[in-house]
Formats: structure tokens, sequence, C-alpha cells
């Protein structure tokens, strides 16, 4: 519950004031509040910080640029928290960051200009890269035992099949997804999953499912506080 965690973390600001604020800003960027989660950022980036918290606070000024199609000052501060993540060696860092710089490839790449028939070979470089970076955050995810990032990446990859009409790959990748999410009970990319199973419906031609997917979605959807997700 994102109004739980916010009272959590506001609490926390009085015990551990850099960590909550990390978390803090994390959570205002995954609720789409973009302004608040760069200025809690601006706060700490000159205080005196630990490996994790530099990687932390790169992480996010590379999620917020890229959110605002900055990707390459999202590329640049996500290759410094690579190089935390390698030196601290802990794979659950190495998943975030290659599903980020796979998500900076998709969205600020050629991909989204495809019906532009003179960029169609730069788009398919870029979705190779995407699927590449996908596949490097996946097996890192698998080894850290994250199961939020494996339900992320298998949603993301789905995605990937899905735009390459690869629709088989497509579903058994989000349904991979759906029973992860089912099996820790979170609901935070619940609407998302239930999104995109009902395109994959109304691609098959059954309409009556894609409906009742659709209606879960928005059912979920109408339980957050969020202004998007991605």
């Amino acid at each position: 519950n994102f109004k739980n965690a916010r009272v959590f973390y506001e609490k926390a600001l009085k015990f551990d004031r850099i960590n909550a604020i990390l978390r803090l800003s994390e959570l205002e960027y995954t609720l789409g509040n973009l302004k608040e989660s760069e200025n809690l950022v601006k706060e700490i980036e000159n205080s005196d910080l630990n490996k994790d918290q530099f990687f932390y606070l790169n992480y996010l000024k590379g999620s917020i640029a890229e959110r605002k199609f900055d990707i390459t000052t999202s590329m640049n501060y996500y290759k410094i928290a690579l190089g935390f993540a390698l030196e601290l060696n802990k794979y659950n860092y190495m998943a975030l960051i290659y599903k980020q710089l796979g998500n900076a490839y998709f969205y600020g790449g050629e991909i989204q200009n495809a019906e532009n028939i003179a960029l169609l070979d730069e788009a398919d470089k870029d979705l190779k890269k995407t699927l590449d970076y996908y596949e490097l955050s996946l097996s890192y995810a698998n080894l850290s035992g994250n199961i939020y990032l494996l339900i992320i990446i298998n949603y993301n990859i789905a995605e990937i099949n899905f735009w390459n009409c690869k629709i088989e790959e497509a579903e058994r990748g989000i349904k991979i997804a759906k029973n992860l999410s089912e099996m820790i009970n979170e609901v935070d990319v619940r609407h998302s999953i239930f999104s995109f199973l009902s395109d994959v419906e109304k691609f098959k031609g059954n309409f009556i499912d894609a409906l009742d997917y659709i209606e879960r979605a928005i059912s979920y959807s109408k339980k957050m506080d969020s202004i998007f997700y991605t």
C-alpha cells in the first residue's frame, strides 16, 4: 500500500534520513510524481553517501531523466549505478540497472518511430539491445531471487515479444508474471498484467476474455493512488 509506505518512510526520516529519502524518492517516482522525486534526490546528492546509497542515487537520477526522455543523461547515470552494482556484487542491483538500460533503449531509441520505414533498421537494433538487456536483467533477477523484479522483467520481455508478433511467447511470459504476482500477493503491477492479457486475448479474437481482463485491470487501477505505472 503506497499510502502506508509513505507514512512509514516519513517516520523513518528521524532515524535514517538518507535511506528514507531515497525510498521516498523512489516511491514518488513510481507514483508518477517526478518533481517530488527529483526534489528529494537533490536534498541528499551532496551528502556523504555509502556505495549502496550512491547506487540508488544514480539509479533514481537515471530513472527520472528517462521519464523526461533525456536518454543520454539517463544512460550515463545508469552506467554509474551499474559500476556500483558490479563493485558491490549485488545481483538485484545488476538486475535492476540492466532492466532500466533496456527501458532506455525501448523508450528512447527508434522503436517508437518504427512506422517510419527509413528508421526500421535502427528500430530493430534498438529492439535487440532492449531484449539483450532484459535477458541480462532476468538472469540476475533469477540469481537474486527477487520475485518482484522477476515479475517486472517477465512483463517487459513479454511486451517485446508482443511487439514482434510472437504472441505465444508473449502470452507465456505474461502468465509467468501473473503467477508470480499472485504467488507473493503483490498488486502494484497487477492492473498492467491484466491490461496486457486483455490485449493478447483481443489479438487472438477472444473479445469476451479481453473484456473480462480489462475490467479486472480497471478494478485494480481504482485501488491504486498512482498517476501511472511502467
